[in-house]
């Protein structure tokens, strides 16, 4: 005796699982269980009873049993059929579902591939950044190093000038009684001086008065003493080019002290000099 009670209760069964299925997205299980369902109402029709005008009442599968060939396989084609129908049915859900997480998985890889290369972009930038700042502090480093050694040699360019007595010359007319006076023209004149800037100014100044004094001398033809000691003043004149060397490496604010100290006039009145018949030549008495 069949109990129609638990062939129900499966039916239910099979039944909520197609709907879970069908919610959880996973055609297998609503594949699985509508094949079962298709089977128990093959299996039912089979077991069935039938009437016909020949025999009366008799079981389907009987009747099935005792059929022709071809009708036999007529209805297993039929079932395989539906059942592959069913089942082509699964297999594109199946695609589907896995081109959608194909699809899900690209957008996350692409996705992906934008933050890392947003945070290749960002550390490009911060590389570029520490360049610039690696850039800035080796110039200033550099515009540091050119500053020691500009006021290192201006230093010495200044207690130079204003040792002049001991080792340079001064320029008078030869008639000229000097009453154990220190006359003439030095070419520097530097007094009481408060920096090496303000030595090295007034060393311009002065030779620049040195220069136009010599000039209104050989203008109003007047004979003077000349100097022995010409390559004191080439080696002043050298340490000049040395102070100017670091000039390209200062920063902009020791660019703006260098010329307003007129080291450039300083060494073209120095040449200006050097050049004029005021040196006692190879020789010459």
């Amino acid at each position: 005796m069949i109990d129609w009670e638990k062939k129900l209760d499966w039916v239910k069964n099979q039944a909520n699982t197609i709907k879970s299925g069908v919610k959880s997205k996973q055609p297998m299980k609503v594949g699985q269980a509508l094949t079962k369902v298709f089977l128990l109402v093959v299996l039912i029709l089979a077991i069935g009873p039938q009437y016909t005008n020949e025999d009366g009442w008799e079981l389907r599968i009987v009747s099935f049993a005792l059929s022709p060939a071809n009708e036999i396989g007529d209805t297993f084609a039929g079932i395989a059929g539906v059942l592959a129908f069913l089942w082509i049915i699964v297999t594109v859900w199946l695609q589907s579902k896995e081109l959608a997480a194909q699809h899900k998985e690209l957008k996350a890889t692409r996705e992906e591939l934008k933050l890392t290369r947003e945070a290749h972009q960002k550390q490009v930038s911060i590389l570029e950044k520490q360049a610039v700042i690696f850039e800035i502090e080796q110039a200033d480093r550099l515009e540091m190093r050119a500053k020691d050694q500009f006021d290192q040699m201006l230093g010495l360019l200044s207690e130079l000038m204003q040792n002049e007595e001991r080792w340079g010359s001064r320029w008078r007319p030869r008639n000229l009684n000097s009453s154990g006076m220190i006359i003439g023209l030095p070419v520097f004149e530097i007094r009481k001086a408060t920096s090496a800037d303000d030595a090295v100014k007034q060393g311009v100044s002065g030779s620049l008065v040195c220069l136009r004094g010599l000039k209104e001398y050989f203008h109003k033809k007047t004979d003077i003493s000349k100097s022995d000691i010409r390559d004191a003043y080439l080696q002043c004149l050298s340490f000049v080019h040395e102070v100017m060397r670091p000039y390209e490496q200062l920063s902009p604010g020791q660019k703006m002290r260098f010329d307003s100290m007129g080291l450039d006039q300083l060494r073209d009145n120095l040449r200006e000099l050097l050049e004029m018949d005021i040196w006692v030549e190879s020789g010459e008495v």
